[in-house]
């Protein structure tokens, strides 16, 4: 790697990694690092998940005692978001190359608008929360609407957190810490299955990976201590004017 690489998977990382820790989006930074410094894009999605993975435990040891009060819906939320990773990972694994990268401005412009107005599925789905004990046709709808979610947590994943407060809106969960608790579960969850898919597969490029890992912690921990000066709502219209350009720049770049 050159100089530049380095400093632009530092760089990208430390952003990413400081996204997270505020306000998410942070794979606005890192893929299309990722992307810059050479790597092909189904090596390089699989190796922006593993730098970024081990940032996503704080999150979940921060809301246990959350995830306590939900321990009887445990079980079954974790086993769709294991095998509907599983199953993303494999899929992603499955694409050749070109159509993944004709794929990339679509992936890029549908997590943008997930993360531009995402939050707002989560009273929606609220109101389609399962009844009668929870033997409706509205928990199986939840259900593969949770194993899709899943899937495309493994496949790209970018965003897909509010669609996991969606579905846990959907299934119940009204409590609003309690559902942030429970996302970060299952997007960790998701993020470690197929970050062991990618590993065993062999296509993780392990130096580029390191290098923006490094970033990444540094960013993370620094987002943390800022998290109370900076406004999120600004944050947020930040990152998605980033999203928004990279959408553009990669269809443009592929389609024009």
């Amino acid at each position: 790697m050159s100089a530049f690489d380095i400093a632009l998977l530092l760089g990208a990382g430390l952003l990413g990694g400081a996204a997270n820790a505020l306000a998410g989006g942070g794979t606005f930074f890192t893929f299309p690092a990722m992307l810059e410094v050479g790597l092909s894009p189904v090596v390089a999605n699989a190796s922006n998940a593993v730098a970024l993975w081990p940032g996503r435990f704080p999150s979940v040891i921060a809301g246990w005692r959350d995830l306590v009060k939900l321990r009887p819906r445990l079980p079954r939320s974790c086993a769709i978001a294991a095998l509907g990773s599983l199953a993303g990972a494999w899929l992603l694994l499955a694409t050749q190359e070109r159509v993944f990268t004709a794929m990339i401005p679509w992936l890029l412009l549908f997590a943008t608008l997930l993360f531009a107005f995402g939050a707002r599925l989560v009273p929606l789905f609220r109101t389609l929360k399962p009844r009668n004990g929870g033997r409706s046709v509205a928990l199986v709808a939840a259900s593969a609407f949770e194993a899709l979610v899943a899937i495309y947590g493994g496949y790209f994943g970018a965003g897909a957190a509010f669609m996991v407060m969606a579905g846990n809106a959907m299934t119940g969960v009204d409590d609003v810490h309690q559902n942030v608790a429970l996302k970060n579960l299952l997007i960790t969850l998701m993020t470690t299955v197929s970050v062991a898919v990618f590993v065993i597969a062999g296509v993780v490029a392990w130096r580029e990976t390191l290098v923006m890992t490094v970033g990444a912690f540094i960013g993370g921990y620094a987002g943390a201590r800022l998290a109370r000066r900076l406004h999120p709502g600004k944050l947020r219209v930040f990152i998605i004017a980033i999203g928004m350009a990279l959408t553009a720049y990669y269809f443009a770049k592929h389609y024009l």
